[in-house]
């Protein structure tokens, strides 16, 4: 996630809150995925980069609200329609709400 977005995430955060929430395209954490090590840098939304770019977010001082939360929670939001994946909880979480520290 780039630099320039980060950069402008701190100064507004600077004057008030701010709250990032959507469809990131990415698993931050292993927690976030059902199968971590196939997938791992073979798969749009969990490569090195992609995870990187969330740990980005993070260390500009915007917190995951739900791991916050729930720590060690398995709960995804997104399922192929393949395979009957959503029965068998084979899933990824790729929906974020981040906000920074003062909310």
């Amino acid at each position: 996630m780039g630099c320039r977005f980060i950069s402008a995430l701190q100064r507004i955060t600077r004057k008030k809150p701010v709250i990032l929430n959507g469809d990131m395209n990415v698993c931050h954490q292993e927690i976030d995925i059902a199968r971590p090590k196939p997938n791992y840098n073979k798969s749009p939304g969990y490569t090195q980069v992609e995870i990187d770019g969330m740990t980005n977010f993070i260390k500009a001082g915007l917190k995951d609200s739900f791991r916050e939360l729930y720590p060690d929670e398995v709960k995804y939001s997104w399922w192929s329609f393949r395979g009957v994946a959503r029965e068998k909880n084979i899933g990824w979480r790729l929906d974020y709400m981040l906000g920074c520290e003062s909310l």
